[in-house]
Formats: structure tokens, sequence, C-alpha cells
């Protein structure tokens, strides 16, 4: 309270601009700290999802000779998000991994 009452004094408005920048410095650093967070959560949930795929790919591979064309289907559907097809060049998009290959053709 003293400091509070005292501002005029040099003394306390270097202590008030100290306080003030630590102030700042605790602010930007909880703000960092929200974003590493998030940014540690977006991982964890790709980790998951890399997991995932790479279960059903397992799963698809050991059992393609007991799967059905619908059931190969499905799984396919599970396992790849995209495939682009320009003539020399091929992009499968799986959940989780994205893959180019070069074909000569």
């Amino acid at each position: 309270m003293q400091l509070a009452q005292n501002q005029n004094s040099s003394a306390s408005k270097y202590i008030i601009q100290q306080i003030e920048n630590i102030d700042i410095q605790i602010s930007d650093t909880r703000k960092k700290l929200s974003e590493i967070e998030d940014e540690k959560e977006a991982f964890l949930i790709e980790q998951m999802n890399i997991e995932i795929v790479q279960c059903l790919m397992k799963d698809f591979t050991e059992n393609y000779d007991n799967l059905s064309f619908e059931e190969k289907k499905r799984m396919l559907d599970q396992i790849v998000d995209e495939i682009t097809w320009d003539g020399n060049r091929i992009e499968i998009n799986l959940y989780g991994y994205n893959t180019t290959h070069q074909e000569n053709v």
C-alpha cells in the first residue's frame, strides 16, 4: 500500500514499471503455454489417428483373402482419404498420412 501512496518517488516509479513489465511477461508466457498445450493436443490427436490407420491397414492386409468385395471397399474407405491421378503422378492421401508416387507413363 505504501508503494501506491508514494507514486511520485523515483524508486516507486521504477518498481511500478518493473511490476508492469513482469505482468506483461507473465501474460505472454501464459499465452505461449496455452498455444503449446493446443499444439500438443493436436499432435496427440494426430498420433492417435495415425495409429488407428496403421491398425486398419494391418487388419486389411492380414484379412484380405477372407474379406468380401464390400468389406474390402468399406475398409479402404476408412483408410484412404483421397486418390489423385494426373496421368504421370498418383497421390494417395491416407487419413493421417500423405504420399505421392511418380509413375512413368
